[in-house]
């Protein structure tokens, strides 16, 4: 459609199998030498290096490459229709999505008129997604998860930018939805935008923006210049080009631009359905045009947006902390508050500008006191975020976020609860605001529970996670409080069933241990005495009490699914006291698996595709290890029999001590890498705390000998820890083939 004379409107960039099956070394050969040219090349090197002494490495190494010949030019035709509309069902989405887009050509860095546009866009799209989302929390609305954005690749295999807006919409009511997304399009061009609305805008977007890059993020900067002619320069440089940029901006420009967007050539309307669907709604190209038309010629009136201030409208006097102590392990300070309350601040482990917060509690689904409740512990964290919290609906938390870049949302899991935010360091205060009116102020809608409800439906069935939901099922019986299969009754829950279970979980702030990565201590300190220092709860709180599931030896579970592919999942469980040693000796025993099935299976298809694969602890189930991975279905007979020798090979001799290093230093690269991300190294933190009620003196990994290994390998995961579930197989691995040593000794 969008490119009709390309082989991608033939079939999928990968290839046909047929074609990939009769390739041969010469032609790929002949390929390689064709597009893989030095010419083409481009090296980027990004950390604490000599810029002088990479550049002489680079020329050391790659200067006697060839240039090669002329690279062959790729033609691409756009199609020439001003619009064009696409229908279609996609799996991996959960509610019917719309998506309107434009094609607006290159970015031409050497020209100011060109770069002020491009920032003009930026700023134009961010107030049209603020309106939208504002629209979206109206009574009547079918608007739902708005999102937009200007970026080069996604439609186009161009260096064309495009801009987008996407949006999700509610009960299938696509005609609706696109009545609601084009009539703030015409809206916009007719009446603009006020001068408060415009800086809102130009400040979230400032805002929201990196000081400080990390590698990864220069290395993303690099990327998008080399492929795209983004320009490249350094976080200090792009805010002063924006605060010249945005001088131009006012109203009447902003209207102008709509209009021209709104009579571009080049734009596209996608219409996706979720497979759960059981009729595709039929949109044609006539009836799209004819829609618009009649919206053009409606009597609109103009929009207008309170702005949200504040959202903790009583101010709060701080509250002295009580006691603070040096945390060795983290170099952070672990504050208690005068109301019992203990938060650990670690400083920042990198130079991002990134902070996140954790408050974790071990109570979760199997601690609810009735299995009544869990629809609505289902539905709860998106109830919690359309219902609002405080005096202020969901509508003006949103847009409140619009212009403090912030996010925040809950997690109610089998054993625990996790309250989560992340933002930048200047926006800490909006993260404790947060914190503090989920678990003191929640607001409750009932209109909202049908919605959250509905949508939460909506996303499990999209998912592929039913071969998890069908395992533990039968690991835990009726002691595990998620279906095999959902049902929409799974997900049928009364606003006073969700008031009660968030009594349950959330109404004693004492039983989270509270985690703030990224920040200096000092820093934090006097946000935390205003809002952490200032939360009560009862006095006659009941004390915490953990569960543990009852482990069962589970069957074996097949399923099928619209692929063409099969799917395989091998879990391997120990319930074993959750703790960092045990969760670092699962990491460790993960890695050497995942790199002898990854050899093994490789060897035995050809067909493999990646094998993703976790090692989880948690109070309730123990150790559980996840292998997953996909493979072309009529591989299933010879992939079961390769799985089988290769979990028996591992316990017939020790892993040589090659293995053994490789695992350690996967495991400790890691943990490294979740150190410098703010969000994970919190996580992290803040269940080990919970683990011991005390933060471990020790939490680098340790290294593990080959011995070490192959005792938990024969001790821990005997035949009877594990099972496996297969989407488009039979499943015949024979787990009793597996013969652990009972003499190994640690």
């Amino acid at each position: 459609m969008i490119l009709p004379d390309s082989v991608y409107a033939k079939r999928m960039p990968i290839g046909k199998k047929a074609n990939i099956d009769r390739a041969n070394p010469d032609q790929l050969r002949r390929f390689y030498l064709r597009e893989y040219q030095a010419q083409r090349m481009t090296v980027m090197v990004v950390g604490d290096v000599e810029p002088q002494q990479v550049e002489q490495l680079i020329q050391d190494y790659f200067s006697s490459v060839s240039k090669g010949d002329k690279p062959r030019e790729q033609t691409i035709t756009v199609s020439s229709k001003p619009l064009r509309e696409y229908v279609n069902r996609d799996m991996s989405i959960a509610q019917s999505t719309l998506r309107w887009s434009w094609r607006v050509g290159q970015i031409d860095q050497n020209n100011a008129d060109s770069l002020v546009k491009d920032y003009q866009d930026e700023v134009l799209i961010n107030l049209l997604r603020q309106r939208l989302n504002a629209k979206s929390r109206t009574v009547g609305s079918v608007l739902q998860a708005v999102s937009a954005d200007q970026e080069t690749g996604f439609n186009w295999p161009t260096r064309d930018i495009e801009i987008l807006f996407q949006v999700e919409v509610k009960d299938n009511q696509l005609k609706d939805g696109l009545r609601e997304l084009y009539r703030e399009f015409v809206r916009a061009e007719r009446f603009g935008f006020s001068d408060g609305e415009i800086a809102m805008a130009i400040d979230s977007n400032n805002k929201g923006r990196s000081k400080v890059l990390s590698n990864r993020q220069w290395i993303g900067r690099m990327l998008a210049h080399v492929r795209h002619g983004y320009y490249l320069n350094t976080p200090q440089e792009s805010m002063s080009r924006r605060a010249i940029y945005s001088k131009s901006i006012n109203s009447s420009v902003l209207q102008k631009r709509m209009g021209e967007l709104l009579n571009a050539p080049d734009q596209v309307v996608y219409v996706l359905q979720p497979y759960n669907l059981y009729s595709l709604t039929p949109y044609t190209l006539s009836s799209l045009s004819s829609m618009i038309e009649e919206i053009k010629a409606e009597p609109l009136t103009p929009t207008v947006i309170n702005q949200t201030t504040s959202l903790v409208m009583a101010k709060l006097d701080r509250q002295p902390i009580a006691k603070q102590q040096k945390d060795l392990a983290t170099g952070g300070i672990i504050y208690t508050l005068s109301n019992g309350l203990q938060i650990l601040v670690v400083p920042p482990q990198s130079a991002s500008e990134k902070i996140a917060l954790i408050a974790s509690s071990p109570l979760g689904m199997i601690n609810l006191s009735d299995k009544r409740y869990l629809p609505a512990a289902r539905i709860l964290p998106g109830y919690a975020v359309r219902a609002g919290m405080g005096d202020s609906n969901g509508s003006e938390v949103n847009q409140y976020l619009e212009n403090h870049p912030a996010t925040f949302y809950q997690i109610i899991g089998i054993d625990n609860t996790l309250l989560i935010g992340k933002a930048n360091r200047d926006e800490l205060d909006t993260v404790l605001q947060l914190l503090y009116l989920t678990l003191i102020a929640p607001r409750d809608q009932a209109s909202e529970v049908k919605i959250s409800s509905d949508k939460a439906y909506q996303q499990e069935l999209a998912s592929i996670n039913t071969l998890y939901l069908g395992l533990n099922s039968l690991r835990y019986g009726e002691e595990w409080p998620m279906p095999t299969y959902w049902q929409r009754s799974d997900f049928d829950a009364t606003l006073a069933d969700i008031i009660e279970v968030r009594k349950q979980l959330l109404s004693n702030p004492a039983d989270f241990k509270y985690v703030l990565t990224g920040v200096e201590p000092t820093q934090a300190l006097p946000v935390i005495e205003q809002y952490l220092g200032n939360l009560q709860w009862p006095s006659k709180a009941k004390p915490l009490t953990a569960k543990k599931l009852s482990n069962i030896v589970p069957s074996q579970q097949m399923q099928r699914v619209k692929s063409d592919v099969a799917w395989r999942i091998l879990q391997a469980n120990m319930p074993i006291a959750a703790s960092v040693e045990s969760n670092q000796i699962g990491d460790a025993l993960a890695e050497l698996i995942h790199a002898r099935l990854n050899q093994e299976l490789r060897e035995v298809s050809g067909e493999i595709y990646n094998i993703a694969y976790s090692s989880t602890v948690s109070p309730s189930q123990g150790l559980l290890l996840n292998f997953e991975f996909k493979h072309n279905d009529d591989k299933c007979k010879e992939i079961a029999s390769a799985v089988e020798r290769t979990l028996s090979s591992l316990y017939l001799k020790p892993p040589t001590e090659a293995q053994a290093a490789a695992a350690n230093e996967n495991t400790a690269k890691k943990w490294h890498d979740e150190k410098q991300q703010p969000l994970e190294y919190a996580f992290e933190l803040a269940r080990a705390w919970q683990w011991a009620d005390k933060l471990p003196a020790q939490l680098e990994p340790q290294s593990y000998s080959a011995d070490t290994l192959f005792y938990y390998l024969n001790n821990w995961l005997g035949p009877s820890r594990w099972t496996s579930g297969a989407f488009n197989c039979t499943n015949d691995i024979n787990f009793d083939k597996l013969k652990p040593k009972s003499d190994v000794k640690q």
